[in-house]
């Protein structure tokens, strides 16, 4: 009986994700989500994230790390929805790149953008599947492990409620994939 109860609590949980999934796509494709910008460190929710990651990292034996300046990189955003973009990138390159490879996190300025790259030694992309990765309920071939799909999907939406861009990289399947977005640099107020 334990074991049965366990198994319709995690369902539960998952239907409850997977419908909290949908209702975010529908606030982002009608332009209804509230976004709490204000100022903050991007640094700091890499690293928190980076923080939150690691766990699943180490379960794979996987290296996880962060290369980015000694600096604080200023943006306007909310910090719980850049949270979620930032975890989706880190457990789908997680979740793709072998036991005991690497994942390897970017951020810089450019010019009066943010840029932050998330590599992984992973399956790779089919160039193909590039162009249609961040649509929502796409499925790509070997890719597929659960989900709805919905997931780039919505970080790309945030991302461009937040401004930015968006982009995915590979030169193939078994090559390696790289996530890529850039937000708005804002300069920090010195009054």
């Amino acid at each position: 009986m334990r074991q049965s109860l366990d198994v319709v609590n995690r369902n539960a949980d998952r239907l409850l994700n997977l419908t909290g999934q949908f209702l975010g796509l529908r606030r982002l494709e009608e332009g209804r989500l509230e976004i709490n910008r204000s100022l903050l460190d991007f640094q700091t929710v890499l690293r928190d994230c980076i923080d939150e990651a690691r766990p699943l990292a180490d379960n794979k034996g996987q290296q996880l790390y962060l290369d980015s300046p000694d600096l604080p990189l200023f943006i306007m955003g909310d910090p719980v929805q850049l949270s979620q973009v930032v975890m989706n990138f880190f457990s789908n390159a997680i979740k793709y790149a072998p036991r005991g490879g690497q994942v390897k996190v970017t951020a810089a300025v450019q010019c009066d953008m943010v840029r932050v790259r998330v590599a992984d030694i992973g399956i790779g992309i089919r160039a193909e599947d590039l162009s249609r990765i961040f649509e929502p309920f796409t499925r790509v071939a070997d890719m597929s492990t659960g989900g709805a799909g919905l997931g780039l999907s919505i970080t790309k939406g945030l991302i461009e409620a937040h401004n930015g861009k968006v982009w995915a990289e590979s030169p193939g399947m078994g090559k390696n994939a790289t996530f890529v977005f850039t937000l708005p640099k804002q300069e920090r107020e010195t009054r």
